[in-house]
C-alpha cells in the first residue's frame, strides 16, 4: 500500500508506514539515458539547443501541446497561443518523468506550487490559463500571424545585440 493510500485511509500505522518504504523504487546510480551534449542528453538537446541560439526563436502554439509538445514550446523566448489550445504536463498520467528540461524552465515563468501542481496532477489547463501562469506570451486569434509580425519587427533591430540580451534574459540552469 502507497504512503497516499495510507493517508486517504488515515491509517499511518508502523507498520504501514514501513512497507510503503519497503515498496519504493531502488535509488539508480547512473542516468536512464546517457548526456551526449553537455548537460542534456540527444533528445532534450532537441529542445534546450533553442536556448543557445543567437537570435530570438518565437513559437505559434495551436491544438493540444501535452507532454514534450508543451516543453517545447516553453523553450521558445516567446510564445503566442491562439484561444483554443489545451495545454499539460501530460508525462505524470504515462508513469515518465517530464525529462525535456520544461520543468525546470516552468520554475522561472510561474509560480513553484502551479508547477508542482501542473506535474502533479497531469491537469489540463486553457490558454487563458497558460497566460496567466506565465507559459504564454499573448493570445492571439492567428498565432502564426502574430509570430511573423513580431519577427519583422525584431528582424528591424540591431542583431548583434540579441546573444547579449538572451544572456541577460535567459536563466542559466545548470545540472549537477
Amino acid at each position: 500500500m502507497s504512503s497516499f493510500s495510507n493517508m486517504a485511509a488515515d491509517n499511518n500505522s508502523e507498520e504501514n508506514l514501513q512497507e510503503s518504504a519497503a515498496n519504493k523504487p531502488p535509488q539508480r546510480s547512473e542516468p536512464l539515458v546517457t548526456r551526449t551534449h553537455g548537460i542534456a542528453n540527444y533528445v532534450q538537446y532537441a529542445v534546450w539547443m533553442w536556448r543557445n541560439l543567437p537570435m530570438p526563436v518565437i513559437a505559434a502554439v495551436h491544438g493540444v501541446a501535452y507532454g514534450s509538445g508543451f516543453q517545447i514550446a516553453l523553450r521558445a523566448d516567446i510564445r503566442y497561443a491562439a484561444p483554443e489550445p489545451r495545454f499539460s504536463i501530460m508525462e505524470i498520467k504515462w508513469g515518465i518523468v517530464p525529462d525535456m528540461a520544461g520543468t525546470q524552465l516552468m520554475r522561472h515563468l510561474a509560480r513553484e506550487d502551479i508547477v508542482s501542481e501542473l506535474a502533479y496532477t497531469g491537469r489540463i489547463f486553457t490558454a487563458q490559463q497558460a497566460l496567466e501562469y506565465g507559459f504564454i506570451t499573448r493570445i492571439s486569434e492567428n498565432p502564426l500571424a502574430a509570430t511573423f509580425e513580431t519577427a519583422k519587427e525584431i528582424a528591424t533591430k540591431t542583431p548583434m545585440q540579441f546573444g547579449v540580451i538572451n544572456g541577460y534574459l535567459v536563466p542559466q540552469i545548470i545540472y549537477r
